[in-house]
């Protein structure tokens, strides 16, 4: 029986990236009512880094390489929000946001705040709550594409907050369409931490098991996904960018493991 059950799960597993990219609903959860909904990502391999000839490749995204992440986790379905931030601080262990534009918009921190933030929802919920590894994040927003962008090789006003969107600002989460992951605002909005220090040689060359380059000492983060004041060049999927830990217009999207 117990066999049998493995089978089943393997099998759902082996599913569910197949269904994901064909645009299924995905799995969802959430821990309790303060905290983010979460979407399970599978496990699987990519391609990570730009193309050569992709317009706007810096030498920073090349080579690109083969990564492959082995378990499958979950992520934040959108942006940390103002709301969610709000739960932390009005438990006392957040401070309060210095920027306010409404609960449905993305929260921004420097990265001490968010640190705080991934150890409250940690202790919150009994479960590792984590930044994404920069893999882990080109490869949610890549959702099985191989493109400059989730959505294509080209971007519109339609598809996401960049600066010919002309908001001028961030707005709420979900107010664009979702990957084939069932992510939304991956591209543009507001930038996103990750766990990595930002390495600009060798990054794309070392890690293949997606395992985050951290360091003792790391006065600059990597950031990823583009934002609002961003160009379409600089909001492609596999461009990185570097910004120091004090710097508190930083948005959040948090991992957790599947178990």
């Amino acid at each position: 029986m117990h066999h049998t059950f493995r089978l089943a799960l393997l099998a759902g597993c082996a599913g569910l990236l197949s269904a994901s990219v064909a645009g299924a609903e995905p799995a969802t959860l959430r821990d309790t009512a303060a905290t983010p909904l979460m979407v399970l990502i599978p496990s699987g391999s990519f391609m990570m880094g730009s193309r050569t000839g992709e317009d706007g490749r810096e030498g920073d995204e090349a080579p690109r390489h083969t990564v492959t992440l082995s378990k499958a986790f979950y992520v934040s379905k959108y942006e940390i929000t103002e709301a969610e931030w709000d739960a932390c601080a009005a438990a006392g262990k957040c401070a309060a946001l210095p920027q306010h534009l409404g609960p449905r918009y993305p929260a921004r921190m420097n990265w001490a705040d968010a640190a705080t933030y991934l150890t409250w929802l940690s202790a919150e919920t009994g479960k590792h709550y984590r930044a994404l590894t920069e893999a882990e994040w080109e490869y949610a927003a890549r959702a099985g594409t191989d493109t400059a962008y989730p959505f294509g090789d080209t971007i519109t006003p339609a598809n996401a907050n960049y600066v010919q969107s002309r908001k001028d600002a961030p707005v709420e989460v979900g107010s664009y369409p979702a990957n084939r992951f069932g992510l939304h605002d991956m591209i543009g909005n507001v930038w996103e931490w990750v766990e990595d220090c930002y390495h600009s040689g060798g990054y794309y060359d070392a890690r293949a098991d997606g395992q985050p380059v951290v360091r003792d000492k790391c006065p600059v983060h990597a950031v990823r996904g583009g934002s609002y004041q961003i160009r379409a060049q600089q909001s492609r999927v596999s461009y990185r960018f570097r910004v120091f830990k004090n710097d508190g217009d930083v948005g959040l999207r948090v991992a957790r493991d599947e178990r």
